[in-house]
């Protein structure tokens, strides 16, 4: 029903819309593992997160939460910065 009202509205206005839809964190984070040929383990170990958390929000029985969802977007931006702060952490334990 809410589909029909807008589409009235846009043809009844003829408006030109540009809707953007971003990704969600976990679909681009998803797509970029994917792109780089990453099993979710390797991807995990890599980024440092755990495993199980990665499998529950690729699965979408868990979602990301606020911080979660802005390191998932920063690994897509930045991956290779992002394993060497994660490298340097592991070896300053």
């Amino acid at each position: 029903m809410q589909n029909c009202w807008v589409a009235g509205f846009i043809e009844n206005h003829r408006a030109a819309l540009h809707i953007r839809v971003m990704p969600t964190a976990i679909e681009a984070a998803r797509a970029f593992r994917r792109s780089m040929k990453l099993s979710l383990a390797v991807f995990a170990e890599r980024f440092g997160l755990p495993l199980s958390t990665l499998k529950q929000w690729e699965r979408g029985t868990r979602i990301p939460d606020t911080a979660a969802d802005v390191l998932l977007r920063v690994i897509v931006a930045y991956p290779d910065e992002v394993e060497r702060v994660v490298r340097d952490m592991r070896s300053s334990q």
